[in-house]
């Protein structure tokens, strides 16, 4: 779907055509990329009409060489991409918000079940510290 996105900004944005040759050599998967996001966008109603023209040549047979959006963003596309952009604002907040929270330090456990007389030890430590830690934060 991030393709589809892609495609539909770059229409919203006021592409309307481009060829494979405005492109760079090394970003010639991108521009296919666009293109059959743009060809997805068309299948799935979110744009009116899409000519994508299809390489013959025996290497790139079936390959996107340029392509032409006439009319634009239909309403479901423009609704759709707006609820991408605010379902988006609402992830970076969301891990904002996560990366903003302060750690809770674990306290130690003062009855453990490990190996020792009995089969239990006592950590004098945790119980000092959770007794006396106490009372020093109440004063």
């Amino acid at each position: 779907m991030d393709n589809m996105v892609r495609s539909l900004k770059l229409v919203a944005d006021g592409l309307s055509s481009l060829a494979v040759s405005d492109f760079p050599p090394d970003k010639y998967d991108e521009f296919q990329v666009i293109a059959e996001g743009l060809v997805q966008a068309r299948a799935t109603g979110l744009l009116y009409e899409v000519a994508v023209e299809r390489s013959k040549n025996r290497a790139t047979y079936g390959h996107a060489t340029r392509f032409v959006v006439a009319g634009g963003l239909t309403p479901a596309g423009k609704q759709w991409l707006q609820e991408d952009a605010e379902y988006e604002e609402k992830k970076k907040s969301r891990a904002l918000a996560k990366a903003a929270k302060p750690a809770i330090p674990k306290q130690p456990e003062i009855l453990q079940l490990k190996p020792a007389f009995m089969g239990f030890s006592i950590d004098l430590k945790a119980l000092w510290q959770r007794y006396f830690g106490k009372r020093r934060s109440d004063v």
